[in-house]
């Protein structure tokens, strides 16, 4: 595996460059409905390209799959960088709609123009399997920037705009007629470095090259790590400690992340607010994405959500929603609450070596290692 993936696993440079939440933009439109209304609009006309497919033998090959990715990648972009939940419900579902939805819903709510823009497509690499019958995936590592305009580009912060990140996009297409859809949309900021794959073998003579079946170690089930990385960070909130015996590597998305839960909810206890969060995995309901890379490493993608239920620290108490909306996530309108009940997600990948004595590189004692963390709250409710 290449060493600047690694690094990012290690968190060196894994700030989350796609996390932009509305609240942090500081201000109100006060002209705007205060609420997130259906998607509306007329959505872009998607091309032919985001609908192929082989009416025989493999379904999708790495031809197919680099043109649907060409397609995608400006509509994306563009309908992002609008709100226009109209478009990116045709081309998105699962957690990666839910979402970039909710970021739309947050600039509908405020009145404001999304800090989301339109990036380049430097690069891209498509990871391709024989498949035969739907639903069928792949995935495509894009070699792009943070958004420009993003609260964490702000002078002196890192990283500064136009830094690189590599975003894994996980596409499926569920029948024939069907248009492709980006499930799974996360990654990581700093560098840029393709992970190498692992070809199916022995390759074909004639046509497109595919990528090896997603590897099934024989030391854990790989449908296993998301509750693991579910547990994990469990075991941070609830004790305020790491796992005694933690299965994954050291990084942003594992030690890093465990002490700023750590640390978000002894804030919260400082501003007299009580949090109790609990992270599970829907596997049936968001799925889970395996691909073959790095001399059999396991590549796998998925989603942990969380609920995170808030009270005061004193009885009859009440949390404080500002009319700025900055108190808590703009989802949340202005009031006063008993309870408020947050949910959300994180979309991850996880690389799992063959071996559970293997390190994923040299000089990193083994473990999981966990790339991506994309996301955030979706949804609030409260109780008066």
């Amino acid at each position: 595996m290449a060493a600047v993936t690694i690094i990012a696993i290690l968190g060196l440079a894994a700030v989350a460059g796609l996390l932009i939440r509305a609240e942090l933009k500081g201000w109100f439109n006060r002209s705007s409905s205060g609420h997130c209304s259906a998607a509306s609009g007329k959505p872009a006309a998607l091309p032919p390209e985001l609908f192929l497919s082989n009416s025989s033998g493999p379904i999708v090959d790495s031809v197919i799959a680099a043109r649907v990715v060409g397609a995608f990648w400006p509509i994306e972009e563009k309908a992002l960088a609008n709100d226009d939940r109209a478009t990116t419900n045709l081309i998105e579902s699962g957690p990666a709609a839910e979402y970039a939805n909710a970021i739309s819903c947050e600039d509908q709510i405020l009145g404001v123009q999304s800090l989301r823009t339109v990036r380049p497509a430097n690069a891209f690499f498509v990871y391709v399997s024989r498949q035969t019958v739907y639903p069928v995936r792949f995935l495509a590592e894009v070699d792009t920037t943070v958004y420009g305009k993003s609260p964490y580009n702000a002078p002196g912060t890192n990283p500064p705009a136009g830094t690189k990140f590599v975003e894994y996009l996980v596409f499926v297409k569920v029948a024939a007629q069907s248009a492709w859809k980006v499930v799974i949309d996360t990654g990581w900021a700093g560098g840029w470095s393709t992970d190498q794959p692992t070809w199916e073998s022995p390759q074909a003579t004639s046509g497109p090259p595919f990528n090896a079946p997603p590897p099934r170690p024989s030391w854990i089930d790989p449908r296993t790590v998301p509750q693991a990385l579910a547990s994990y960070w469990q075991h941070w909130v609830t004790t305020g400690n790491p796992a005694a015996e933690p299965q994954f590597v050291p990084g942003y998305w594992t030690s890093v992340h465990g002490a700023e839960l750590k640390k978000n909810h002894q804030e919260e206890l400082t501003r007299g607010v009580v949090d109790h969060t609990e992270y599970f995995v829907e596997l049936d309901k968001d799925g889970t994405y395996q691909f073959a890379v790095y001399s059999g490493v396991d590549m796998e993608c998925f989603t942990v959500r969380y609920r995170a239920t808030l009270t005061a620290v004193h009885d009859g108490d009440k949390l404080h929603q500002n009319t700025r909306r900055d108190n808590y996530t703009v989802l949340l309108a202005p009031g006063q609450y008993s309870t408020i009940v947050a949910s959300g997600l994180h979309q991850s990948c996880a690389m799992i070596a063959p071996s559970p004595n293997q390190p994923l590189y040299a000089g990193l004692g083994p473990g999981i290692g966990i790339v991506g963390g994309q996301g955030g709250d979706t949804l609030l409710t409260g109780s008066p």
